[in-house]
């Protein structure tokens, strides 16, 4: 019965893209947490009136009887409908239990990785009309590079974005505290600074 439970609940991370349950296998108690946030559609909000606009236009053009350049304002509304498309589907963060994972690009893919340990700071920004809308820009430093490591431009809901790493830094850091193995973590978990002598 516990097996066919656990197969059962297997089946809903593949099948979702949201992702928080807890099971038992066996005697242990198993978490599993993967959330996944796209790109927001308003961040196109302008490009997209001009694509309706060139599929009315070729609406007119064809009802005065101007049939190719109908044809090319409706061949322009499909490539700008399925270009933006893809780009809210191929910009995502997915949040899972230890580290995130930022998925980016069309023709090139860009797929970094970073544990929530490696993460120094972290910052959102939002201009009054982003806020109302709710996306955002999501920055993540690790301090690695001299640049920004993981920069999430138009995310949807990014101060929930960043309320869960900071939750899931906070269970990492107390997971290592428990077990008395030291983990360095940056300003986001409020680890206690490296000293020098």
């Amino acid at each position: 019965m516990t097996s066919q439970k656990t197969a059962e609940t297997m089946n809903i991370i593949f099948l979702k893209n949201d992702v928080d349950i807890t099971f038992k296998y066996g005697p242990t108690m198993v978490s599993y947490m993967r959330k996944v946030f796209k790109r927001s559609r308003w961040h196109y909000f302008k490009w997209y009136l001009f694509a309706f606009a060139l599929l009315a236009l070729g609406s007119w053009l064809m009802d005065v009887g101007v049939a190719p350049y109908a044809y090319l304002c409706y061949g322009g509304f499909v490539v700008l409908i399925v270009n933006f498309e893809i780009a809210v589907y191929n910009h995502r963060l997915i949040l899972e239990d230890e580290s995130l994972t930022m998925i980016m690009g069309v023709m090139r893919l860009q797929k970094k990785i970073v544990g929530y340990n490696e993460i120094l700071d972290l910052g959102v920004h939002q201009s009054f009309i982003e806020r109302l809308l709710g996306y955002g820009h999501l920055e993540v430093d690790t301090g690695g590079t001299a640049d920004i490591e993981i920069s999430m431009p138009a995310i949807k809901d990014p101060a929930k974005v960043q309320e869960i790493i900071q939750q899931q830094i906070r269970e990492l850091r107390s997971r290592y505290v428990t077990k008395n193995v030291p983990r360095p973590m940056g300003r986001v978990g409020q680890a206690p600074q490296r000293q020098t002598k």
